[in-house]
């Protein structure tokens, strides 16, 4: 745990500095010395995180492989994408978890200052350790699919044909990120909608087995690929009223009140605001109608987890007093600590078919193989 808690001191640390100072040039510095130490803290791991072995086995297979027959080592129907950057990063002698680990930590630290210009990137440093940081040891394919579309959300602002382009190459990575073509039309219906609607409809799918009355479960049984985790009572259950839900409707809520939503238009612009309003609106409902399902919903979510850190981050520019933002860094800071002890001391295997080992502690990298002990 202690080494965790080092780098949550280190990037408060970071963040306390930015906020004090906030000019260009030392949030610069500073964001660089963020994506360096995340980058290698994730990328130079060893038998630490979920599914290591899985991708440390195929990483070791594609060495035996030349450029003629690569992708028949891809044993594990890998995402073409992802098969090919593995290879010439094995190619390149990187280690295939840094190489990762560097294009979504660099994708969405990059695309975060874009979108937040100079209005608290430090409150987004914080928040990105809990949401979406850990991807990068855990679901490394999914992750770099999520950045790409963190990425992409500038193409969204400017109504530029090239999101539809970043987000086909963000499927090749996981097949999954195909659903996201859909964001622009969702995105309109979701900003049509009034905000009781939406709450009702919400607070209604939660409390209420709505999803098994409509018949969700057995539809998406027929696909084999989601069959196997919902008929699995330890990946998939019913995630119903919980903290995440109520942050989530906190975070809906101030997107409607005219407190927040009028300095919110005049710090970002009102396509923006529209943009990311509508992103949260699509991550409450993704919750609401898969709630049954914990683990349909978790891997949805990770494509909004980057939108809603941003969404956080705004508004809490709306609060001119540092000292204000300062006890709001505190109170993420918690999160941010209860967020590392769970995973800390998770299980070092979830029971079941669908089994994972869950190993953060004790972290071990490349330096100290030997003295891992797996």
């Amino acid at each position: 745990m202690v080494i965790y808690l080092v780098l949550l001191i280190f990037i408060f640390s970071f963040s306390i500095v930015m906020m004090l100072n906030p000019s260009k040039r030392t949030a610069n510095k500073f964001l660089g010395i963020y994506v360096l130490l995340l980058s290698l803290f994730a990328g130079l791991r060893f038998h630490t995180g979920w599914d290591w072995e899985a991708y440390d086995y195929f990483f070791n297979l594609l060495n035996q492989a030349n450029i003629y027959d690569f992708f028949s080592y891809n044993i594990f129907n890998y995402e073409p994408g992802f098969v090919l950057l593995s290879y010439i990063s094995i190619l390149l002698n990187i280690p295939p978890f840094l190489l990762f680990a560097i294009i979504t930590v660099s994708l969405i630290v990059s695309s975060a200052h874009k979108y937040l210009g100079k209005f608290v990137p430090y409150i987004f440093c914080l928040i990105y350790l809990y949401y979406g940081y850990f991807h990068n040891f855990s679901i490394v394919r999914q992750g770099i699919a999520a950045a790409l579309f963190a990425y992409s959300i500038r193409f969204l602002i400017v109504r530029s044909y090239k999101f539809y382009f970043v987000i086909i190459f963000a499927s090749l990575f996981h097949i999954s990120a195909a659903m996201l073509l859909a964001i622009p039309l969702l995105l309109v219906i979701a900003n049509r909608v009034p905000f009781f609607l939406l709450l009702l409809l919400s607070i209604c799918m939660v409390l209420l087995p709505l999803s098994d009355m409509l018949g969700l479960k057995s539809l998406m049984s027929k696909i084999p690929a989601l069959n196997i985790y919902l008929n699995n009572s330890t990946l998939s259950y019913k995630v119903g009223f919980s903290l995440k839900y109520l942050e989530l409707l906190i975070v809906f809520y101030c997107y409607y009140e005219r407190k927040f939503f009028l300095p919110l238009i005049n710090n970002f612009g009102i396509r923006q605001f529209w943009i990311f309003k509508g992103l949260i609106i699509i991550e409450l409902m993704i919750y609401s109608i898969f709630n049954d399902y914990s683990i349909i919903y978790e891997r949805l979510s990770v494509y909004f987890e980057f939108s809603h850190a941003i969404a956080i981050a705004m508004i809490v520019s709306t609060f001119k007093y540092k000292r204000i933002q300062f006890f709001l860094m505190l109170i993420l800071l918690f999160f941010v600590f209860a967020r590392y002890y769970q995973l800390v001391y998770s299980p070092v295997r979830v029971p079941g078919e669908m089994s994972h080992l869950e190993r953060f502690e004790n972290y071990c990298s490349i330096f100290n193989e030997r003295e891992c002990q797996r």
